[in-house]
């Protein structure tokens, strides 16, 4: 009995991780010095909204940077990969598949601290906004760290540019 108790929980966390997971792990091949994978990202929900000035704002409802005030407001997912140690990598992408959203991301606000130490998030009009127009890659190497006995690299996956 208590055998079958475990293999259903383990069952359910596996289908809950699979389920709920922000990417999934295709493929992965490994041949001379080379690693590939193909990696499944799965939408991040989001709102189209008409501004006054009748230009379309895409909302990702969570998702800003309050260190880059007026930038697009764009999300992001950190990914480690374990390496050989003191090992560097190059990356090079390929989106296989995409879809285009029809509008410009809202920017991050602009915070201001008040005395009593809370924090008010303005809202920067476009017209304001100094921030650069260039989209980044699709994949960059963020840096490199150890977490627990194991070198790896931090990338980062830019699914909406």
């Amino acid at each position: 009995m208590i055998k079958k108790n475990i293999s259903i929980i383990i069952l359910l966390m596996s289908w809950v991780s699979v389920a709920f997971s922000q990417y999934k792990i295709e493929k992965i091949e490994q041949s001379n010095r080379k690693i590939s994978l193909d990696i499944s990202l799965s939408a991040i929900s989001h709102t189209v909204e008409k501004t006054q000035s009748g230009v379309n704002e895409v909302n990702f409802t969570g998702y800003y940077d309050e260190s880059k005030p007026g930038s697009p407001s764009i999300p992001h997912k950190i990914i480690f990969i374990a390496l050989p140690s003191i090992s560097k990598i190059t990356v090079t992408s390929s989106i296989i598949s995409s879809e285009k959203i029809n509008g410009f991301p809202q920017l991050n606000p602009l915070v201001r601290l008040k005395e009593d130490s809370t924090l008010v998030y303005r809202k920067v009009t476009r017209l304001a906004s100094t921030a650069s127009q260039n989209s980044p890659d699709a994949v960059e190497v963020v840096g490199y760290l150890w977490i627990r006995n194991y070198y790896c690299a931090a990338l980062r996956i830019n699914q909406y540019r």
